[in-house]
C-alpha cells in the first residue's frame, strides 16, 4: 500500500507506508477489565440519578405538605407573607435598576453637553464671521 500525498506544488511519499503492510492497531488489553468498569461507571450514574431523584422529591412533596396543613387564616398569613417578601425584593431590584438608568442617563447628557461645546468652541475658532451667519439665533459664542 503506497500512499502518495500532494503538499503544495511537489508531491511526498511517506515512506513508512512503502512496506506495504498496515501497522497493527493494538486493542485493549482485557476487553473484560474494560466493560466491568464501564458497568460499574453505568451502575454508579444510575444510583446518583435515582438518589437526586429522590432528595428533589423529598423537598418538593415536604413543602406541599406543609402548605396542605395549614388552615385557611394560617394559609391566608403565609400567602401574604411570600407576597410582602416579593414585592419588597422586586421593589428593591425595580429602585436599583432605575437608579442605574438614572446615572448613566447623566453621564449621556454630560457627555453631550461637552461634546457640544467641544463642537461649538472649534466652530468658533474658525473663523466667527462665516459660522455666524448660518448658525440660529439664539446662539452664541462666548
Amino acid at each position: 500500500m503506497v500512499i502518495i500525498l500532494a503538499a503544495g506544488v511537489g508531491t511526498v511519499i511517506q515512506p513508512a507506508l512503502l512496506t506495504g503492510g498496515v501497522a497493527p492497531v493494538a486493542g485493549p488489553a482485557r476487553p473484560g477489565l474494560l466493560h466491568a468498569i464501564l458497568l460499574a461507571l453505568a451502575v454508579f450514574l444510575a444510583v446518583s440519578a435515582i438518589f437526586m431523584g429522590h432528595q428533589l422529591y423529598a423537598v418538593t412533596h415536604e413543602e406541599q405538605m406543609r402548605m396542605s396543613e395549614l388552615s385557611g387564616p394560617e394559609l391566608y398569613s403565609e400567602v401574604a407573607r411570600w407576597r410582602s417578601r416579593l414585592h419588597g425584593r422586586a421593589a428593591a431590584e425595580l429602585h436599583t435598576f432605575l437608579h442605574t438608568n438614572l446615572m448613566l442617563l447623566a453621564k449621556v447628557r454630560q457627555s453631550l453637553e461637552t461634546l457640544s461645546n467641544v463642537i461649538l468652541s472649534d466652530m468658533g475658532h474658525a473663523g466667527d464671521a462665516a459660522i455666524k451667519a448660518d448658525l440660529p439665533n439664539d446662539t452664541t459664542f462666548s
